[in-house]
């Protein structure tokens, strides 16, 4: 995303509308992390954070990676990057 700019929609507005979604975002800046270490990081139960997971992937900030039958791993999108540093693009 070098040349292309971010344009906020409707989708990412409601997506950084939650403190928990920014929680997550935030996590995700130094790695990519398990549904299992999200929670423990940020104290919540499984449901909160596929619920929030949920809207932060539809809005094209985070993606799923799945490692083999049992792991996945969630890590931020371009987009995502750009949107917690806009001034390093």
């Amino acid at each position: 995303m070098t040349d292309d700019k971010v344009v906020p929609d409707t989708q990412i507005f409601r997506a950084l509308s939650s403190d928990t979604r920014i929680n997550i975002l935030k996590k995700l800046d130094s790695k990519r992390m398990a549904l299992k270490a999200l929670c423990a990081e940020l104290n919540l139960p499984k449901s909160t954070i596929r619920e929030n997971l949920t809207v932060l992937i539809e809005s094209d900030l985070i993606r799923k990676k799945n490692i083999g039958i049992k792991w996945a791993y969630y890590e931020l999108t371009e987009k995502g990057k750009w949107m917690l540093h806009p001034h390093e693009q």
